[in-house]
């Protein structure tokens, strides 16, 4: 492997980590994404520095060609990122559906109380004192 591959994951690996850092202080990335891309990060760097970790590796699975099994974890983690999008965006899904039956409710329960409000002041009726 020459110098320059080493240099270039090396250079990927700084990029993620800066990425993460900064959308970390941002508040656009929250800490339980972020583990995900420092784990990412860590072994693009361990593989870049020890390319003879994928070769070990591979050897030990099987697998003939060690870039194969590289790509194949990429897909792996990519596949389980995706997977967590899904759960976290089904759950916010029923967070907003629940969030905006509550809004219709307390809106229905104002625009009765309005009216209610609205027949009394019409009949000359006081309102009653709210201890304030």
């Amino acid at each position: 492997m020459s110098s320059t591959s080493y240099i270039f994951g090396i250079v990927f690996s700084l990029v993620v980590f800066a990425a993460i850092f900064v959308n970390l202080r941002s508040g656009r990335m929250k800490e339980k994404y972020a583990t995900w891309w420092i784990v990412i990060g860590i072994a693009v760097v361990l593989i870049s520095v020890f390319p003879q970790i994928l070769s070990f590796l591979s050897r030990h699975l099987g697998v003939e060609v060690p870039f194969n099994l590289g790509l194949f974890a990429g897909g792996i983690v990519l596949l389980l990122i995706t997977l967590q999008f899904s759960v976290d965006l089904s759950k916010n899904s029923d967070s907003d559906r629940r969030l905006a039956e509550e809004i219709a409710l307390v809106s229905e329960r104002v625009r009765v109380l309005e009216e209610v409000r609205d027949v009394e002041e019409e009949n000359g009726q006081e309102e009653p004192d709210a201890g304030f």
